[in-house]
């Protein structure tokens, strides 16, 4: 499979004592372009947004998932900034947004708007890219 090349995975067939860590430009075009990842992104904002009705609630959610920790202070303005201006785009073109959010085979919860849901979509997506979860 091609993102498990671009992800420097190990073969399955050979033991692996240990694995390489690298980050490279196109392992983030995979992470934030690749239909599957993309729908991964979704389904992890759709718990998001489930859980708490507050931002601060959402996001130390992502960040027991995705890291199993509370995220650092400078992660998580990095996320609060971005949500920021995923927000505003989408109040802008509501149209955006639905695009966004057809992206892979799973039906979206529908009881979420679609701004919202493609807001936290992208947010969960740029946290899944952050090079703490990708190697931790």
């Amino acid at each position: 499979m091609p993102d498990m090349d671009t992800l420097d995975v190990p073969v399955r067939d050979a033991a692996c004592t240990r694995r390489q860590r690298t980050d490279t430009p196109l392992q983030a075009l995979v992470l934030m372009n690749d239909p599957q990842w993309l729908e991964a992104s979704r389904k992890l904002a759709e718990r998001a947004i489930r859980q708490s009705s507050e931002t601060d609630a959402r996001l130390n959610y992502l960040g027991e998932v995705l890291l199993a920790r509370d995220w650092e202070p400078r992660e998580k303005l990095v996320l609060e900034n971005a949500l920021m201006k995923f927000q505003s785009a989408y109040a802008k073109e509501p149209s955006r947004a639905e695009e966004v959010l057809k992206v892979g085979e799973s039906s979206r919860d529908s009881g979420i708007r679609p701004d919202e849901l493609a807001s936290w979509m992208l947010v969960a997506s740029a946290a899944m890219n952050l090079d703490a979860v990708l190697n931790k």
